[in-house]
């Protein structure tokens, strides 16, 4: 009857069996799933979530691995950058340990291109440069001599405003942040302007720890400091010549316009020693005996002469020997000769705290010491005000203060009315042999073999024709200034602008600034750093470090 098909067999609850999931007709003829179907869908969608979640938290870890491995990549390479940096700087550092002549000229181990070119290292190369306008290829290779530019620690107003760029409230706003008053100046500014800022803070009223520290001066700006050369890494960066494409703004000349920074310091500081090492004569307090020993060829009456005149009006600087006439037998002390009118006084200055600013690099200024035997007195920075700094021999310490006696002038106030005992030949013999400083270091004195034309041009005396003529003696080669007498030589020099000069100059240098940048072979890694070095008996020491 049923066309021989067997009957379905039906569970206890009246449902076929074999299936888990069957078919049935509701009460009004439509079908309808079994319980046993909604739970298999639930079981669908758990096991998909648990799938989805295992692959999003795969993918985390997947993506926090490449990241990390990115991480340490770039620390890699960073690391390798600084330490091509590093090599940079000691091998600067071997240049200026090498370098045995006693004068500094364009023309030293400190300054051969061969040596500060290119060099391949390990993973990438290195080399230490700076821009220069003058020269040919608009950059040497080598060291920057910082006792080739001014020293706005110890500047003059004159030579300030002797600078490109400087107006009357810039020189003022940093001569009062330099000095220890807190009286403001015609044009300049006072702690109370710095408090009244946005994010107030004081002024210093001492000397400047880096150059840097001016772009907190009132007017300063970077456009004033750095000119085209935002980073301050005195090279030609591809931003710095690209018009105004990018920051900053620049004229995509090719020539890297360095602003003030190539021509300012605050590092450069000269010993108060000849050329020989022995600590020079002070004319002011010597005695007679004294005098004859340091001064070859001097006579008694000349030494008794010197004592006299001093007694009367007391040196400026060395030039002021010029002025020496014949001594007159009216009473005056001919032994000790001691009276001198020039009070020194020590002014200690923690180097430490005034190399903080802007400094990087943690213990690496230890490692990077080489022969040091102890701290070298050249390592403050010199507080002095402008009017401190005229008629000095050659300067005093950075970290103390001369107060100097009234400069004579022009031939006045000599020590009696007859001819003047010495002429320039024998003064160029002595030049190195005195001063009127009994400081052991003399600060921003002004190097004549390596000061570009405008930074000579600001000395006092000096002017654009004597500084071209400089530049003149010091294209034909060599050294040609021994000595600051030596300046007499120069076309257009005379003994009153001499005069006004002598106290402002030197033949050696002993600040050097390395700008170094190295560079991966693949490409992908770089590292410019600015140090500054100095060199003493004791070896070389790190001043400054900064890495950009």
């Amino acid at each position: 009857m049923n066309g021989g098909k067997r009957p379905r067999r039906l569970d206890r609850a009246g449902r076929g069996g074999g299936r888990a999931m069957m078919r049935r007709r509701s009460p009004s003829g439509n079908l309808r799933l079994s319980p046993a179907a909604p739970r298999r869908g639930v079981l669908l969608i758990v096991v998909l979530g648990i799938v989805v979640a295992l692959s999003l938290i795969a993918y985390s870890m997947s993506f926090s691995v490449r990241v990390h491995a990115r991480i340490a990549d770039n620390a890699v390479r960073i690391s390798q950058a600084r330490y091509l940096s590093i090599a940079a700087v000691e091998q600067a550092m071997a240049a200026l340990i090498m370098d045995t002549t006693i004068v500094d000229g364009v023309e030293e181990a400190w300054q051969n291109p061969a040596y500060f070119q290119t060099t391949a290292l390990g993973p990438g190369s290195f080399e230490v440069s700076y821009a220069d306008p003058d020269s040919e290829q608009g950059i040497v290779y080598g060291l920057e001599d910082e006792a080739a530019k001014i020293n706005v620690n110890v500047a003059t107003r004159e030579m300030l405003m002797a600078l490109p760029g400087m107006t009357d409230s810039l020189a003022d706003a940093l001569i009062d942040w330099r000095d220890p008053d807190s009286i403001a100046s015609t044009f300049g500014a006072e702690s109370d302007y710095y408090q009244a800022l946005p994010y107030p803070y004081e002024a210093r009223n001492g000397p400047l720890a880096t150059i840097r520290e001016l772009l907190l001066v009132r007017g300063f700006d970077e456009t004033i400091l750095f000119g085209e050369d935002a980073n301050g890494n005195g090279q030609l960066d591809p931003n710095e010549d690209d018009g105004d494409a990018s920051p900053p703004n620049d004229n995509a000349d090719g020539v890297l316009d360095g602003g003030l920074w190539r021509l300012i310091t605050v590092y450069s500081a000269d010993r108060n020693t000849d050329n020989e090492g022995r600590d020079r004569v002070n004319i002011q307090t010597a005695s007679e005996a004294e005098l004859m020993n340091a001064m070859r060829g001097l006579t008694r009456e000349e030494a008794q002469a010197i004592v006299q005149y001093r007694g009367q009006n007391a040196f400026g600087n060395i030039a002021d020997l010029l002025n020496v006439t014949g001594a007159q037998d009216d009473g005056q002390s001919r032994g000790g000769g001691q009276g001198s009118s020039v009070r020194s006084s020590r002014q200690g200055y923690d180097m430490g705290n005034s190399l903080r600013s802007s400094r990087q690099g943690g213990d690496l200024g230890n490692s990077l010491r080489s022969s040091r035997g102890g701290d070298s007195s050249m390592a403050g920075r010199s507080g002095l005000r402008p009017t401190e700094m005229q008629g000095r021999a050659s300067g005093s310490y950075q970290g103390s203060s001369v107060q100097a006696a009234p400069r004579s002038s022009g031939s006045g106030g000599q020590s009696g009315g007859g001819a003047k005992l010495f002429d320039l030949a024998r003064f160029s013999q002595w030049a190195d042999s005195i001063t009127t400083s009994d400081e052991k270091v003399l600060p921003g004195l002004v190097n004549l073999n390596t000061a570009p034309l405008e930074a000579l041009a600001a000395i006092p005396g000096l002017d654009d024709d004597i500084a071209a003529q400089i530049g003149l003696a010091r294209a034909a080669g060599g050294v040609p200034f021994q000595t600051i007498g030596d300046l007499m030589k120069v076309d257009g020099m005379t003994e009153e602008r001499f005069r006004q000069a002598a106290g402002f100059l030197t033949t050696r240098s002993f600040q050097f600034r390395a700008n170094a940048r190295s560079k991966l072979s693949s490409g992908r890694g770089q590292m410019a750093v600015e140090a500054v070095l100095e060199r003493d008996e004791n070896g070389v020491r790190l001043l400054y470090w900064r890495e950009n």
